[in-house]
């Protein structure tokens, strides 16, 4: 069964998951600006075949407001994407962190404890192999 524990922090090891998370960000971000770039290129279309001075000029007044929501619209979604992606780096690199400390003490010949995953944590079966690895490694020591 699990280890139960709520996550506090979120940002565990800052520069794997601020970088992870950029790096989703981006590669959302830059695909996607083909559409504003469409929009711009349909919407003078549009304006181009209108025959009517005064709906082109309507349409001309209210271009901006358009290109605005689409952007804070976009802004919004990058934001969301890289909430989301701090939250999935996180149980990626909360393992890794304890990992790393349990490694740390066994160098440092101090008292290891058990060490648990929180649910929903990535890669579990790493720790069992650390665990299995650390058995093989005392009872060669004890032979």
């Amino acid at each position: 069964m699990p280890y139960k524990y709520n996550r506090s922090i979120f940002i565990i090891d800052k520069v794997y998951q601020m970088k992870f998370s950029s790096f989703v960000v981006l590669m959302f971000f830059i695909p996607s600006l083909v559409y504003p770039i469409s929009i711009y290129y349909l919407y003078s279309l549009l304006l181009d075949k209108i025959e009517s001075v005064e709906l082109v000029n309507a349409l001309m007044a209210q271009e901006w407001k358009l290109y605005v929501i689409l952007a804070l619209m976009h802004l919004c979604l990058c934001g969301i994407i890289f909430i989301v992606c701090i939250f999935q780096s996180h149980k990626v690199a909360g393992p890794i962190y304890k990992i790393k400390t349990w490694l740390t003490q066994i160098k440092n010949n101090e008292e290891v404890g058990p060490i648990y995953l929180r649910e929903g944590d990535h890669f579990p079966e790493l720790v069992d192999y650390f665990k299995d690895a650390l058995e093989t490694i005392e009872k060669n020591k004890k032979k």
